[in-house]
């Protein structure tokens, strides 16, 4: 069995209503000499009431700024699976097998966002990359005993994976398990694998992202809301002076904002993440409840060479300087995190912050599933379709890395790492048609800096399909049908969390499928 596989996602973002700093400053600097001739500039009353006329509006405005996304990936896979001998508990059944599969990414902002004249837009600048991977797998199921007294069945499986990727090299990967049934209504497992994850197209070859984040200045003695700081160590005040301030001792340094800008990069030289996961869980399926299905898995992940922001993200990267008693020039321009830190020529730190393999990261929790799927025809419906019910909830125990416990917490490290997070779904069913209701729940967590606690979110999802012939499938739905607003998050970009809230409100869909057979 093969195939090969060819995909292309292209996402266009458009900003409307935007305005160009750069016509902004030079109108309220009374149109310095080449400003209009470069660009028509106007003396601009912004501070009045409705003082803006047509033509000033139309003089800042931007209009359409468009930023595209592009992934494309080819992938090619062929196979053999099947059982090759018997045993008296069932068939040895293996899976042998090769792929290939080539991804590519590119990013290119608009020009007026790549040189940062979008006013309230950070620069961003293109990304471009690609990479692909040679694959060989096999994999091996033995059903050791079945059908004695204590031992239903009694199931081991085995797999490795043997992987040469163009940007980190030949990998091998692994796993050992099995299952056994006591009895037919009960089913417990356990698997361990060694596991690896190569780095993305984005994470090799970003091309640099700038974004604000609160720090505190090592230097400062007077901080940004005019409180006094304790004046800096020799060792630290030393550092400053390399960063080119004056010694903050006996000069002293204000801290004019509690943010820097952090510009985000990638890293081509980054190595693969390297995983050992062990699962043991139960399946419960009881006979005298058909449809009904029970599920608890246990899970303790440890990754090697975590991909991350070096030292831990910016905070990191200036606790190390600032910590590393370096004394001379020389010194300073060979400490690793010492040469991520400048300063502006008004004295404001600014960071480049690389990603790279620089942690450890631990995890463990439980995975909680439910399932009953009811006929309508027990009901005495007749053939009018089933009702499903889904449950399942994620509970996270811990989630370490660098001697921190980041569950319960919105970091700018990681964003938000609920406790708990639910779902429940209610549907019906049949052949031609379905309807489904979601209720999503994430716990709620505490902001890092802030120690703000943000509450539980709830979020409902409405989806439904039909089927027209054999050929014709029309979807919809409707996500987050309540248009729940993200919560406010300090500290974070656009002011929530973007991985776990909705930032962009009640969204709709609708599409079509079209079958094509022989």
């Amino acid at each position: 069995m093969g195939y090969y596989g060819y995909g292309r996602s292209e996402q266009t973002r458009v900003i409307r209503g935007g305005a160009s700093q750069s016509r902004i400053n030079a109108s309220l600097l009374g149109c310095p000499a080449g400003t209009v001739a470069a660009f028509g500039c106007r003396l601009i009353d912004f501070f009045g009431p409705n003082s803006l006329t047509a033509a000033d509006v139309a003089y800042i405005s931007v209009d359409n700024a468009k930023d595209k996304t592009v992934f494309t990936r080819n992938a090619a896979s062929a196979s053999i699976t099947g059982p090759i001998f018997e045993l008296p508990a069932g068939a040895v059944s293996v899976a042998v097998g090769a792929e290939y599969r080539r991804d590519s990414f590119r990013y290119q902002p608009d020009d007026i966002r790549r040189r940062g004249d979008l006013a309230g837009f950070y620069p961003s600048l293109p990304t471009a990359g690609s990479y692909d991977v040679k694959e060989l797998f096999g994999e091996l199921v033995v059903p050791v005993l079945a059908d004695l007294p204590g031992i239903h069945r009694l199931t081991l499986e085995a797999g490795a994976r043997y992987a040469d990727y163009s940007s980190v090299g030949r990998v091998f990967t692994f796993k050992a398990g099995g299952s056994w049934e006591p009895i037919a209504d009960l089913r417990l497992r356990g698997l361990y694998q060694r596991a690896t994850r190569a780095p993305s197209v984005f994470e090799l070859f970003q091309g640099g992202d700038i974004a604000a984040q609160t720090f505190s200045d090592p230097c400062a003695t007077v901080a940004p809301t005019g409180a006094a700081r304790p004046t800096p160590t020799a060792a630290v005040a030393t550092i400053c002076q390399l960063q080119g301030l004056a010694d903050p001792r006996t000069a002293g340094f204000t801290q004019i904002i509690s943010t820097l800008d952090v510009n985000s990069i990638g890293n081509p030289k980054l190595r693969e993440e390297t995983s050992k996961t062990l699962t043991a869980g139960a399946v419960l399926t009881p006979r005298f409840a058909p449809g009904l299905s029970l599920s608890v898995d246990y899970y303790r992940i440890k990754v090697s060479d975590y991909i991350n922001r070096a030292f831990g993200g910016v905070n990191g990267v200036i606790a190390n300087c600032f910590a590393s008693g370096v004394t001379t020039a020389a010194a300073y321009a060979a400490q690793p995190a010492c040469q991520l830190l400048s300063r502006r020529i008004s004295g404001e730190l600014i960071a480049e912050l690389p990603l790279a393999n620089v942690q450890t990261l631990k995890t463990s929790g439980l995975d909680i599933q439910a399932n009953y799927a009811l006929p309508l025809e027990r009901l005495g419906l007749g053939d009018s379709g089933t009702i499903d019910l889904a449950g399942t909830a994620t509970y996270i125990r811990d989630y370490k890395t660098v001697g921190q416990d980041y569950v319960g917490r919105i970091s700018q490290n990681f964003g938000g790492i609920a406790k708990w997070r639910t779902s429940v779904d209610l549907g019906w069913r049949n052949d031609d048609a379905g309807v489904r209701l979601q209720w999503r729940r994430i716990g709620g967590m505490v902001e890092d800096i802030s120690q703000r606690h943000i509450p539980a979110v709830n979020y409902f999802d409405l989806n439904g399909r039909l089927e027209v012939g054999e050929r014709i499938e029309f979807y919809g739905g409707i996500n987050n049908l309540f248009d729940r607003k993200a919560p406010l998050v300090p500290n974070q970009i656009f002011n929530s969390d973007t991985q776990n809230y909705d930032i962009v409100g009640r969204y709709l869909f609708i599409g079509a499928k079209l079958r094509f057979r022989p």
